[in-house]
């Protein structure tokens, strides 16, 4: 099951596509905006930070060293998940316009 079908229950091929293509839009624009760029911003200070940690962590310290590897994950996550929208919803786009 999708995470589309989670938020708007089983629809029909068009009504999913309409909503991924919606999806992919909405975050594009976000990422335009102040706030999106400032949450992008922020995303690559705190890996930046969590990478400089990690320099500095001592070898001997393995728990420490994975978990800032763990959190040194996070920002790209969220950039993937946004730059997944956004690319999924370009795919609904077109097959909507094949249609």
């Amino acid at each position: 099951m999708s995470l589309l079908d989670k938020w708007f229950g089983r629809q029909d091929e068009e009504t999913v596509l309409s909503a991924q293509a919606k999806v992919g839009e909405l975050c594009a624009n976000w990422l335009d905006t102040d706030v999106g760029r400032y949450v992008i911003g922020r995303a690559e200070q705190y890996e930046m930070d969590v990478l400089r940690e990690l320099a500095t962590a001592k070898p001997e310290d393995k728990i420490r060293i994975v978990q800032l590897q763990e959190r040194a994950k996070v920002p790209a996550l969220i950039v993937r998940f946004l730059d997944e929208a956004i690319a999924d919803g370009e795919a609904a786009k077109f097959q909507l316009e094949e249609e």
